[in-house]
């Protein structure tokens, strides 16, 4: 009998649901996809970050971790924007050179708006079309005032727990689907009920 991470079987679920397993899991993602990406582009203040998705390679064969160098260390990358008191955006991509990148911020946020990114070399060309900040984590006063990164993580923290502890294994296949659900309730956690009148609403 297969069980998931808080004790419930599969057989437990087909029981309460009154569906196979399979069925709900596929129900999930038909939900998943009514919490995709907003249209409208991200003002005022935004926060751009990265992060990786994956298992420690501590915890694998040796032979795997001699495979594993350079940054991301073979995870799967996942970029977030983040509209300070607004909306969060995440999406799953290949890798995160500069051309990438610029292709996300630019059809995501509006031009001349305010970009909080931290240093790395793929975000050097934002600051010729908005207003740039790089913070520089080696720095030991991070956070001054609005220069900060701390909205972005606080939500990577969130995306890597709920993985986690919750779906245990995502797949490079699914993971944006898992990524956009977080997104949406992380953008929405004050809503509280409303978040289900509003995936109703997209039904529509």
């Amino acid at each position: 009998m297969t069980s998931t991470r808080n004790g419930v079987s599969a057989k437990e679920i087909e029981r309460q649901l009154g569906v196979t397993y399979k069925t709900a899991w596929r129900m999930g993602h038909q939900v998943r996809k009514l919490m995709s990406n907003g249209s409208e582009l991200l003002t005022g203040t935004v926060e751009v970050d990265e992060a990786y998705i994956g298992g420690n390679p501590k915890n694998k064969h040796a032979n795997k971790q001699a495979e594993q160098l350079g940054r991301g260390i073979k995870k799967q990358p996942i970029v977030s924007i983040v509209q300070r008191g607004g909306e969060v955006r995440s999406f799953v991509v290949d890798n995160v050179g500069s051309g990438g990148i610029y292709k996300l911020i630019t059809d995501n946020v509006e031009k001349g708006s305010k970009l909080i990114t931290d240093g790395f070399t793929s975000y050097k060309w934002v600051g010729m079309q908005h207003e740039h900040i790089a913070v520089k984590h080696n720095n030991d006063r991070v956070t001054v005032g609005e220069k900060h990164t701390n909205t972005v993580e606080g939500f990577f923290s969130h995306l890597k727990r709920t993985i986690s502890g919750t779906h245990i294994h995502v797949s490079r296949q699914h993971l944006q689907a898992y990524a956009n659900e977080c997104s949406f309730r992380y953008s929405n956690r004050v809503a509280g009920q409303m978040m289900f009148k509003m995936i109703l609403g997209r039904c529509v």
